[in-house]
This record gives structure tokens, sequence and C-alpha cells, in this order.
């Protein structure tokens, strides 16, 4: 799935550099006895991050920019380059995470039931028939909220598929909630898969610009 840099997105790009700037500074503490008398002993980075001191890296490098911050006065392209260091780090670690939320198993299945040639994309399938051929061809025993999870995961992962059960399509407010239909005097739930290229395809061309002419 394409990567939306919107608000939100910005903040978890923000917190993977807080956080590994606090890793960083956690690996140079060491156990030591205070002039007071008191023991100093060395802290991790989750207890560095509450600090007082280490609030102002949340939104900027550095501290302020006056004398008594010299030795750690904001430089433009070292903050830069450590940056474009620590984000790839931290995208190969959540893509892990990722593949360990869908499961080997499941993965092996979804590419080929949900390959872009398979015909089960951009269309409805119900839940019990989907549950139904996974605990067929795997042999296990699933129960369609472990299986709605991992297909969640599994669209987040995939870059063909743009998200589960799009708010276009189910008329729900936001995209991948549960989708219940009424038949027969029961709701019936169904999974509808959209592809990226058919996501692309509904969305509004862009205007083109006017030009204005100022006589």
């Amino acid at each position: 799935m394409e990567t939306k840099r919107t608000k939100l997105w910005r903040w978890k790009q923000g917190f993977r550099v807080f956080k590994a700037r606090m890793i960083y500074y956690a690996a140079f503490e060491s156990e030591y006895d205070c002039i007071d008398g008191s023991h100093h002993f060395p802290q991790h980075w989750f207890e560095l991050a509450k600090e007082h001191w280490a609030q102002v890296y949340r939104s900027t490098g550095s501290p302020c920019s006056c004398w008594r911050c010299r030795s750690n006065e904001y430089d433009r392209l070292a903050y830069k380059r450590d940056t474009r260091r620590i984000i790839p780090s931290m995208l190969r670690i959540e893509r892990r995470e990722q593949m360990a939320a869908v499961g080997k198993d499941f993965k092996q299945w979804a590419d080929d039931f949900l390959a872009e040639d398979s015909g089960n994309l951009d269309c409805e399938i119900k839940c019990n028939e989907v549950l139904a051929n996974f605990n067929a061809e795997t042999h296990f025993n699933w129960s369609r909220t472990k299986l709605t999870q991992h297909l969640k995961a599994y669209c987040e992962l995939a870059s063909h598929i743009h998200c589960l059960n799009p708010a276009s399509v189910t008329g729900r407010k936001n995209d991948g909630e549960a989708w219940l239909k009424r038949e027969n005097n029961s709701q019936v739930r169904y999974y509808y898969v959209q592809s990226v290229a058919k996501a692309k395809a509904q969305q509004p061309p862009e205007k083109p610009a006017e030009l204005e002419f100022n006589f």
C-alpha cells in the first residue's frame, strides 16, 4: 500500500527519530556515585524519554542555540544525515513486525488467493467462504476474528492492495471497518479487498490550474 504522508505519518517519523536518539543516549549510560552521595543507575531509553531535558528532542534536533548549548548546537546537515540513517532502519523493523503479524502460512495462502489475477480483488466475498477456503488449504481451524486480523495485516503489507473494506464501497466512516449485509433475515459479513489500480481509477481527475492574466 502506498505511503500517505499525512499528519499521523509525520508524527510517526518524528517519534522514530526521537526513539532512536534516546536509545543512542541510553547506550552511554553508566553507573556512578554522585557528589551528593546518591548512586546513579543506568536508565533505559523509555526512562530517559520522560526526563525534562529530553522533551525538546520530540520536535527538534537539538536544544536551544545559546552559549550554554554550544556543544550540542543544531547542525542542519548532520541532523538530516542522522534522519536518513535512522528512518530506513526503523522502516525495516516495522516491515519485520508486519511480516510477523501476517504469518508465514497466511502469507503463502494470501499470495495465491489475493493475487492480481486471482479474481478475488475488487469484488464482494463472503467471510465464511474465505474462512472455509483458508482452513481447507492450510488444515487450520482459525476463527473469523483471527482471519480478519491477519487479512488486515496482509492488506497493509501487500504492495498491490490498497486496503480492506474501503469506505467508498462499504459506506462506513473509515476504511477497514466490518461490512455487514442483511440476507434472509440474518446479517452476513463480507470482505472487499481493493487493489491499488482500482483505488487510483476511482480518484477524481485533477483540475488543471487556471491561469490568471493581469491586465
